[in-house]
């Protein structure tokens, strides 16, 4: 069950414009039992006694927004899910909300899913948005997207590799991890023959999933010249998704930008690069 609430009190019916909802029906991907086998954890292996335990999706809120054009029925719309770094799910920039509408995307994010929690509820969380709002609209199911910023953008990019069969491609914003360790640059002063990593987030998912990210998902690593996360994104990229086979993924770099969200043209042609063949761009 979805409940819509705006400003004027809740809605009988889902209609153009920005919304909060409060979701009731969770998803059986989403639960803790579905992520520990797809990311290879062990609960005891996660969990401590200051972790917070599994959340009651009514008592969580999301933001969502609908383009205008958006007519009941129509077809041809995606779903974009957003996990932010902060306490809003909403869209976080103005200038992009004409590229949402231009490429006929529904929005939606959690509110409360920031770095600060847990990670199985961020995913949980993007899960169930990605459920529920296919039946509230008619989404195409070879549009449904992931994405994130900073450390949402790292969940995004576990969450696109792990759930292949939900989200058909992911963009991820200044962070992205990866299922196992990536080579890391030399640091100054190092001595001969030292080595550095970036430590894997997780272990690959069962090969079957695995197969599908690599052989039909799109993943865009967008990031900045200036960007605190710039050689991990590469190195994710250079050393990660293209030697291990994903045939659709696409890095691109912003001239100038630093660690956050990037304008609305680099938004724009993170979306076109979801729908053709991955490439290296700038």
């Amino acid at each position: 069950m979805i409940l819509l609430v705006s400003a004027a009190g809740p809605a009988s019916a889902p209609s153009p414009g920005q919304f909060q909802l409060t979701l009731t029906e969770r998803s059986p991907l989403s639960s803790i039992k579905e992520q520990l086998r797809r990311f290879g954890w062990r609960w005891e292996s996660i969990h401590t006694v200051k972790d917070e335990g599994d959340y009651d999706l009514a008592s969580e809120s999301f933001q969502v927004r609908v383009p205008k054009p958006y007519k009941a029925g129509e077809e041809g719309w995606g779903l974009l899910v957003w996990i932010s770094p902060g306490p809003s799910g909403a869209a976080p920039r103005k200038d992009w909300l004409e590229v949402l509408d231009r490429h006929k995307l529904i929005w939606v994010g959690a509110d409360q899913s920031s770095n600060e929690r847990v990670m199985w509820c961020r995913v949980g969380l993007a899960i169930d948005a990605a459920t529920n709002l296919q039946q509230q609209y008619k989404i195409d199911p070879s549009r449904i997207y992931v994405a994130g910023m900073s450390g949402g953008g790292r969940v995004a990019s576990m969450v696109a590799i792990a759930y292949p069969d939900l989200f058909t491609g992911g963009i991820y914003c200044c962070g992205t991890n990866f299922y196992r360790e990536i080579e890391a640059p030399p640091q100054p002063g190092d001595p001969p023959g030292r080595r550095h990593f970036y430590a894997r987030a997780c272990n690959p998912p069962p090969i079957n999933l695995l197969t599908l990210a690599k052989q039909k998902s799109h993943h865009v690593l967008l990031t900045g010249e200036h960007d605190m996360n710039r050689e991990p994104t590469q190195a994710m990229y250079e050393k990660g998704f293209k030697p291990d086979g994903f045939k659709h993924v696409t890095y691109l770099e912003v001239p100038a930008m630093r660690h956050e969200l990037p304008p609305a043209q680099w938004l724009d042609k993170a979306i076109e690069a979801l729908r053709f063949t991955g490439q290296k761009g700038k």
